[in-house]
């Protein structure tokens, strides 16, 4: 059996040099390139190596080597598990090619050496690759049914590696080769030991990752593998599971069904917080994400991508490697290969990486750019210690940067063995600077958060958007880098254009991951000192908070001549107040913040009575005019308080009356009316000043607009004249009726108000005529004797009989000034005294009588008018004739008065006798 196993670890030994030897060959480049050996000196130590295992077997004899034959050929449990369950490989045995389940064999001879930091890693030479490159072809199938080899032999537990392989202590970080040889380097020298070799079956390897106690490794195949299986451009991924206390290596079902492609996944790293193992790999320009649970043992797959930019030439970034906070955020370097100067870069992505299946849509920022002096350097891995990065190329370089800045600390050429990929259970450092916004003072107000080392800038910058409150967590609203312990880091904010930070009380303060304070301050800027370095790194988090500063806004309101009740309402943006005339003084104080654009405003109300002339005036704590206007007014409130001071002056008014007259239906302009008919004006106002007497058509000063006046009259008519005042009407001067009694309460517009009072006045005019008989000369007449007359120039004359007291019959209604010629007859008396033509001058009683019967005098004419709303009485006064006597003594008696009579009627029968004869014979002819 001792020399079956040498024999099968020989041949397997060195069909894996010549494996690896030929994967080299047929690497891009990127990740595999390493110096070649000379054939002479490789041939020359693998003969040694074979003579030293054959002497090593001689001297300890057949009979040490025989294991317990019960397990050398009883199958694992496991290797009736469900396909798909895990592969594990003894670290010490040579890689078994495995497609299905089958037997456990004989742990061989350890399959790695470890070397001290001045040795070498034996190298196949370019005839071996040809060699291989001639034999069958190498196919490796992802693990679908566990197998697990036998229980190492006596011998190899003799020559196993340490219990502990792997350490998360300081100064060191471990690589590993494309054939899973992982080695630990001292970062202070660059010296390198190998540790052990993750039994990955043949399969290249990369994305190497350690657990956050070291306690396990990972890593994954490089290619999606298709097996026999169509269709022919997917495969399955194998994830490696390599445990440090045994060196045992688990096969380990990654992602399924991933599309086959040139591109290598190249990254891996596990997420300290969620215990996941994320491997990635670039096509094209999107960085595709896959997952793997350690600790369930299951696979996720894929579970984002993201963008990586090219560099400024336009190279893609398709290579580099992914690190985690101890925080969780992922940390990667995008590596394109090309002189650029930011061909290579340290970025951080945005979200939190998920933890279930799917391709979430993620984000990343770049921290900083690699300063690697222009060369064309591509990096395969990058692990941290001590709070710097380290990276590592394919040509053996290790680089230790500053990850603040991207400056080169150290570097070292050819100390590494051909490595792939790094990585560390030490943790980087972060620094975040954020914003807490305890309000906008305008709402487009944004700011940018800063941290710099000596005045130089660092890592990524942080602008906020939007416009809600509160702490901004937004992608690409904070500052992030990576700094180094004992650094003085300077954070900062500044506004962005239009934003004014003076408005802003500033604070700021930095706190680490478990709470302690690091520093605090006012202002928009500090400094403090980076605390000391841990394996887990140390977060700080960096927090501004802005609170807008505030001033006082005051309106104040005066009315000047206002209408009591009158109203009227203010705004200051969202405050609001309201003032009541008369009462004058502050409507709104408010507090806004400083910067705030302030808008006031004022609204007369509606209803108001009066007319205001507003002005508006708003000056600072100085005096200082801030803004001016009428009813409106803005300004961007400063450090001052500010009083925006309204007054409402009341427009004067002034008022005319106008007096018109309707007399019995003809119209008159006051003083033309008829007289002893007239009216008196009165007005109340200005202000509280009760009713005065006014002129017509005389205008009244001192009002304001919406005064109330009342308008009154006092009408007067001669107490003599049947006169009545039937309607009275008020209105404006555009003919509008305002009231149709008096007195009338109007409210004056501003300006002059004409109003126009028109007086309907119906008058009775009326003419009596008496008939008095003076009794002188006996009482032979009688007043029915006689008919009065009244006759107008046309018109029908007025007949009334005669009689001594006014009454109905003899009292006619006649047209006001029309002229009547008054005359008397009697049908029965042919003789009587006319003496006169009398009028009255006295006062009529109400039943008709004369109050003064004595108040006759003699009328100049018998031509007579009776002027309007009059009643005019006029009498005639006759008397009868005197019968003739003859003296009784003396004188020629009276036979000088017979003889003249009979004369006289004689004379009047002749001519009585003539006319007849006249006519007579005229009716003849």
């Amino acid at each position: 059996m001792v020399a079956r196993t040498l024999r099968r670890q020989l041949s397997l030994w060195g069909s894996d040099m010549l494996f690896n030897s030929f994967a080299q060959r047929r690497s891009d480049g990127r990740h595999y390139s390493g110096p070649a050996k000379s054939g002479s000196q490789t041939v020359a130590k693998r003969i040694s190596a074979g003579i030293l295992g054959l002497a090593l077997l001689a001297s300890i004899g057949a009979g040490a080597v025989v294991s317990d034959p019960a397990q050398a050929n009883t199958p694992d449990a496991t290797a009736s598990a469900t396909p798909g369950v895990a592969q594990t490989v003894e670290s010490n045995e040579a890689p078994v090619m495995a497609t299905t389940t089958e037997a456990a064999v004989e742990s061989p001879l350890t399959a790695t050496a470890t070397v001290t930091p001045e040795e070498e890693i034996p190298q196949a030479d370019d005839s071996e690759a040809a060699a291989a490159a001639s034999a069958e072809a190498i196919v490796v199938e992802t693990p679908k049914t566990p197998v697990r080899a036998a229980k190492e032999a006596p011998l190899a537990q003799l020559l196993a590696a340490p219990a502990v392989r792997l350490s998360c202590a300081s100064g060191i970080v471990y690589t590993t080769d494309t054939s899973g040889v992982i080695r630990r380097v001292n970062t202070a020298t660059g010296a390198q030991t190998t540790v052990d070799t993750i039994q990955a079956s043949g399969q290249l390897l990369n994305g190497l990752a350690l657990t956050k106690n070291a306690n396990f490794a990972y890593a994954v195949g490089t290619q999606a593998i298709r097996g026999n299986r169509d269709p022919e451009n997917v495969g399955d991924v194998t994830v490696y599971q390599y445990e440090s206390s045994t060196g045992n290596t688990t096969a380990l079902n990654g992602a399924q069904n991933v599309a086959i492609t040139f591109q290598n996944f190249v990254m891996g790293g596990i997420n300290p917080k969620t215990d996941i193992y994320y491997y990635g790999r670039v096509v094209g320009a999107t960085l595709e994400l896959y997952a793997f649970n350690t600790q369930s043992g299951t696979n996720i797959g894929k579970v984002g991508s993201f963008n990586v930019p090219a560099d400024s030439r336009g190279t893609n970034r398709v290579n580099g490697d992914l690190v985690f906070s101890s925080e969780g955020i992922m940390y990667f370097v995008a590596s394109a290969e090309s002189t650029a100067t930011d061909s290579n870069i340290l970025m951080r992505v945005n979200q939190t990486l998920p933890t279930t299946a799917g391709n979430t849509a993620l984000t990343a920022s770049k921290i900083t750019n690699l300063n690697i002096n222009n060369q064309a350097k591509q990096f395969n891995g990058i692990a941290f210690d001590g709070g710097h990065l380290f990276l590592d190329t394919s040509a053996g370089e290790l680089f230790k940067v500053d990850p603040s800045s991207g400056n080169v600390v150290t570097s070292r050429s050819n100390v590494l063995s051909a490595p792939v990929d790094m990585a560390s259970c030490q943790y980087n450092n972060t620094l975040l600077v954020q914003k807490n916004i305890v309000d906008r003072v305008v709402s487009a107000d944004q700011f940018i958060m800063k941290a710099a080392v000596g005045g130089t800038l660092i890592g990524t910058d942080g602008t906020t958007t939007g416009s809600t409150a509160g702490l901004q967590t937004a992608d690409g609203t904070f500052g992030s880098s990576v700094p180094i312990s004992g650094s003085v880091i300077t954070i900062s904010e500044t506004g962005t254009v239009g934003t004014n930070l003076s408005n802003y009380s500033s604070t700021w303060s930095c706190t680490d991951q478990g709470g302690a304070a690091v520093g605090s301050g006012t202002g928009t800027s500090g400094s403090f000192t980076f605390p000391p370095q841990e394996t887990s790194g140390v977060n700080v988090k960096c927090i501004f908070t802005n609170s807008p500063k505030s001033s006082q806004v005051t309106v104040t309101k005066t009315w000047v001549n206002a209408v009591t009740g009158d109203t009227a309402g203010f705004t200051a943006n969202t405050a609001t107040g309201t003032s009541v005339a008369s009462t004058s003084g502050n409507v709104i104080t408010a507090n806004f913040y400083q910067g705030t654009m302030v808008n006031v405003a004022e609204v007369l109300g509606a209803a108001n009575k009066g007319i205001y002339a507003t002005t508006l005036k708003c000056t600072n704590a100085e005096g200082a005019p801030v803004t001016q206007g009428t009813l409106t007014g803005s300004f961007r409130l400063g450090a001052s308080n500010v009083t925006c001071a309204y007054v409402n002056t009341n427009t004067p008014a002034s008022i005319v009356v106008d007096k018109k007259w309707i007399v019995d239906g003809v119209a008159y302009d006051n003083g033309k009316q008829p007289s002893g008919i007239s009216a008196a004006l009165t007005l109340t106002g200005p202000g509280a000043a009760g009713a005065t007497a006014q002129g017509w058509a005389t205008a009244r000063t001192g009002y304001f607009a919406g005064d109330n006046v009342s308008i009154a009259e006092t009408m007067s008519i001669d107490p003599q004249m049947r006169c009545t005042l039937t309607k009275s009407a008020l209105t404006l001067a555009n003919g509008t009726t305002v009231s149709n009694t008096l007195p009338s309460n109007v409210v004056l517009a501003a300006g002059s108000n004409s109003y126009l009072v028109t007086n309907t006045v119906d008058c009775r005019t009326e003419l009596t005529l008496l008939k008095f008989i003076d009794g002188s000369n006996g009482t032979k007449l009688s007043p029915s004797d006689f008919t009065l007359t009244a006759t107008p120039s046309s018109g029908t004359a007025l007949q009334v009989p005669g009689a001594n007291t006014v009454t109905a019959a003899n009292t006619k209604v006649v047209p006001a000034g029309t002229a009547y010629t008054l005359s008397e007859s009697s049908p029965t008396q042919f003789a009587y005294q006319q003496l006169s033509l009398q009028r009255y001058t006295g006062v009529v009683n109400a039943n008709g009588t004369l109050a003064d019967p004595t108040a006759w005098v003699d009328a100049a004419a018998t031509n007579v008018s009776v002027p309007r709303g009059h009643h005019e009485i006029y009498r005639f006064v006759n008397a009868s004739v005197p019968a003739f006597t003859l003296p009784l003594t003396g004188g020629s008696g009276s036979s000088p008065y017979l003889l003249v009579g009979g004369g006289l009627l004689v004379l009047a029968v002749l001519a009585a006798a003539w006319v007849i004869a006249r006519r007579v014979r005229s009716n003849r002819s």
